[in-house]
């Protein structure tokens, strides 16, 4: 028997029984998927009872299928010893856990050094280790925030000294020539030598010997995020 549809009447096929209905659609909304109350909810407990049976079973549920692991050689810094794993975004460097927890432990646990010029204000302090290279946290903060923002905005990363920077342009400032006196380094004084990305990193800067220079505070402040300076060749 063929049904006739009215001009606002479509024809659906319910999803539980299979049966052919005919509803009226009003507006942009979803279709109707089941042809009654009834068979809706005799859909969701087939459902409910399939989901409980595959997790008993220890099936994946709503879940992308899992990639194969790309491995990586990798040479332990710690025993030395070259081994396959996979590869990880934080860096490969230990061959096990175990050497990694190992090898942090012993920079921890290391003999005083002696004295040792910071990384960041270039003052000469008692290390406590190995891993000890900054004089103070202010300091530390002041080598690792810019690493920070570069890594954030997926910029090329690389470790860079402030001092060695500092040395490489003559503690002179390059964007008025003047020079930055050494012994103001860390201080708030307007003159003091700072860090500066040539390219800066809110333009797509990356933060490499490169693109750094010394630069006054002052000169830093007022150079905002507009690009001024050379990039250099060699670091």
């Amino acid at each position: 028997m063929q049904t006739t549809l009215g001009t606002d009447a479509e024809q659906g096929c319910c999803k539980a029984c299979g049966a052919t209905f005919v509803y009226v659609r009003r507006g942009r909304g979803r279709r109707p998927l089941y042809c009654s109350p009834d068979c809706r909810a005799l859909r969701d407990k087939a459902q409910k009872a399939s989901y409980h049976r595959r997790r008993a079973a220890g099936i994946r549920i709503n879940r992308e299928p899992r990639r194969s692991p790309q491995m990586v050689s990798v040479t332990c810094e710690h025993c030395g010893n070259v081994a396959s794993r996979e590869k990880c975004h934080a860096g490969n460097r230990f061959c096990s856990t175990k050497c990694r927890d190992d090898y942090h432990w012993s920079l921890r646990k290391a003999e005083p050094q002696g004295d040792r010029q910071c990384r960041a204000c270039g003052k000469a302090f008692e290390a406590k280790g190995k891993a000890h290279h900054y004089c103070s946290d202010d300091c530390r903060l002041r080598v690792w925030y810019p690493q920070k923002r570069a890594r954030r905005k997926a910029r090329m990363v690389g470790f860079v000294d402030p001092i060695r920077v500092m040395e490489r342009d003559n503690w002179t400032c390059q964007l008025c020539g003047h020079p930055a006196p050494k012994r103001l380094r860390g201080k708030m004084d307007p003159m003091a030598p700072e860090l500066d990305h040539i390219l800066p990193l809110a333009a797509g800067g990356q933060h490499t010997y490169e693109n750094t220079q010394c630069a006054h505070r002052s000169c830093n402040m007022s150079k905002g995020a507009r690009p001024l300076g050379q990039l250099l060749l060699i670091g």
